[in-house]
This record gives structure tokens, sequence and C-alpha cells, in this order.
């Protein structure tokens, strides 16, 4: 009856309300971090499909991985490659068991459905979701494998196989991968805001940034203008008139009218200048 149905499912409901309760929260405190900031539309079938089907390229969840490189090393995918035969094993089989493995295998294909409304492509750090039905069914494949007659001979080569997988990923991870990656960390934009509070402070000046630098848009940019300008960070554009007693950050390597103090950090992406009034 629904009554049994509902009590049974209790435990599940009352463990799992607290992260459905906590969402308006973390919504009103951390835009997007929970619901994209992005409105729900589709402009066409393609634009819709593409990001669904994008969800289940096995290069990429195999290989490739995430589309941002901090996400994934970028050779080794949301899953090593060598579980592909268990996961793919496991498809199959799951297409041939009982009502429970085909309610999974709907579950899993449906996942990403809406993904297309919000233009999420190769984001695979969202489809961590991806995690548990991977897990099943990989599980499902091993044990069809070891099922099998020539369980003797796969299981030692999917062991040995899978070994040499890992190990070459913790390496690659562990050794080479920070060094590959360091030249995405090198212009190290929170210096720079760090640089401008200092500035403004020394030199009693009120902070002003150029409206067009993307950090100082993008989410990063928030951040460190929530962690180091709260309440103070103005806005400005070429054009505009930079108000005495004032300086501002920019990527504008030259502005008439106005005193360099040079550049941020040794890596040049920011510029800091103060109206000649204040000299």
């Amino acid at each position: 009856s629904l009554i049994s149905s509902v009590k049974k499912s209790l435990p599940f409901i009352l463990t799992f309300l607290p992260f459905v309760l906590i969402i308006p929260w973390l919504n009103d405190h951390y835009a997007g971090a929970v619901f994209e900031t992005k409105n729900l539309e589709t402009k066409s079938f393609y634009d819709f499909i593409y990001p669904y089907l994008s969800s289940f390229d096995l290069s990429a969840l195999f290989l490739k991985g995430d589309s941002t490189p901090w996400h994934s090393t970028g050779i080794h995918g949301v899953f090593l490659l060598a579980t592909l035969p268990l996961f793919i094993f496991g498809l199959i089989k799951s297409a041939r068991q009982n009502s429970f493995w085909i309610f999974l295998l709907i579950c899993f294909l449906s996942t990403p459905l809406l993904f297309g409304q919000v233009g999420s492509v190769y984001r695979f750090s969202r489809l961590l979701v991806f995690v548990p039905f991977f897990s099943l069914f990989a599980a499902l494949g091993f044990q069809a494998i070891s099922q099998s007659k020539a369980s003797r001979f796969l299981l030692p080569a999917f062991l040995l196989l899978f070994t040499v997988n890992f190990v070459d990923f913790v390496h690659y991870y562990w050794f080479q991968y920070p060094s590959v990656e360091q030249s995405n960390f090198l212009a190290n934009h929170e210096d720079a805001f760090i640089q401008l509070k200092q500035l403004s402070q020394e030199k009693n000046l009120r902070p002003y940034i150029f409206v067009d630098d993307m950090i100082g848009e993008g989410e990063v940019g928030k951040f460190y203008e929530a962690a180091y300008f709260p309440n103070s960070l103005g806005r400005w554009k070429p054009g505009d008139t930079l108000p005495d007693g004032s300086i501002v950050m920019t990527r504008l390597k030259t502005q008439p009218s106005m005193t360099s103090l040079g550049n941020t950090s040794e890596f040049n992406f920011f510029f800091i200048y103060y109206n000649e009034t204040y000299a």
C-alpha cells in the first residue's frame, strides 16, 4: 500500500531532507552553487541534445575528463580507462536483469537530460552523480566476468591493467600534473587584489577596478572582492573621470592623465594608476 511504501521510505527521506532544506540558504549566500545562474531555455533541438550526448562521451569520461584543466589531468578521465570493459559489460547485463536494474539504467540515461537547458558541456565535475551508477554497473560487469568460464584469465588480466592504470594516474597526478598546470595559475590575481588593498590603505585612496576586467566580474573576482573589499571597491571604465583621492586597477597598460604605480605583480597582468591631481 501507499502508506506502507511511505513508511519504508522514511529513513531515506529523513536523511535526505537536510540536504534539500539547506538549498534556499545556500542559493542565497552562494549563488550558483546549487542552481545554475542561467535561465532555462532551449534555442534549438541541437543546442539541447549536444550537452546531453556529450555527457555520455566515453572518450571524455575515461580519457579527456573535465574541460576545466584543474578539474582533471586531461589524459585521465572521470573513471579509470581499465574499468571501461566492466562498465560496458555491466550496462549490457543490466538491460537483461530485473526491473530494479532497468530502473537504474533509465535513471542513468535520464540524469543529464536537462543539462541542455544550461549549456553544460564536458563539465564532468557537475556530473559526479554518475559515480553511484558507474559503481553499480561496473560491479555488475565484474560479477559477470568473475562468473564466466574465462574468469581465470580475465580477472588476472583486469587486475593487472587496473593496477598499471591506477599507478600511472597517481604518478602523473602527483609528480607531473602540478608542473604542467602551473601555467594556469601563474597569474595570481589574488596578489593583485592584495596589492591594491595595501596601496589604497597606505595612500588613503579609494580603490576602483576596470569594469571590463573579467577577473573583476567573474566568480573568482567576486570572491576576492568580498574578501578584500567587502564594501568599498568601485567600478571604473575608460572615459570616466577617476575621482580625486582614488586608485584604479586595470589591464590597460597606459592611461592618460593618470600616474602609474606599475604592475601589480611580476606577471604583468594588472596595472595600478591614481589621478594626477592627487600627486
